[in-house]
């Protein structure tokens, strides 16, 4: 499985941390979706001695626009995982965006009407409350 030739990027002189330590400078090739070690063809990138990391996941986050999952990428991270998101569109939408950081989640949460999530966001009693149905 290989993308365009117009995807594919050569690191050059790129340290590689691979969660035990870092490595000697050495290529790391991008092509589309492929980590290798063919060059030919691709655009090069001088990394000047830099570190290159995994991508980073955030565990606990809350989303509130589209904009977001682009902020959480231009800071490493490529998987977001919100905590019980209140609006079912937004997180539809987001989903569906490519080309950012990934999002998954639980879904919309159940949520007591005594408690205080219910109260930050202005639910009552009824269906999200488990109680009801007792």
């Amino acid at each position: 499985m290989r993308g365009d030739s117009n995807d594919k990027l050569a690191i050059r002189n790129v340290r590689v941390f691979d969660g035990h330590g870092l490595g000697e400078p050495a290529t790391v090739v991008i092509d589309g979706t492929v980590i290798g070690t063919d060059a030919s063809g691709a655009q090069t990138l001088d990394a000047g001695g830099a570190i290159l990391i995994p991508g980073l996941i955030d565990a606990h986050v809350h989303l509130d626009s589209l904009d977001a999952l682009d902020s959480y990428a231009a800071h490493g991270v490529t998987t977001a995982l919100d905590m019980a998101s209140l609006q079912g569109e937004l997180m539809a939408a987001l989903r569906e965006r490519t080309a950012t950081t990934d999002v998954r989640g639980a879904g919309v949460p159940i949520i007591a009407s005594a408690g205080v999530h219910a109260q930050r966001s202005g639910q009552r009693a009824g269906r999200s409350d488990p109680l009801d149905s007792c």
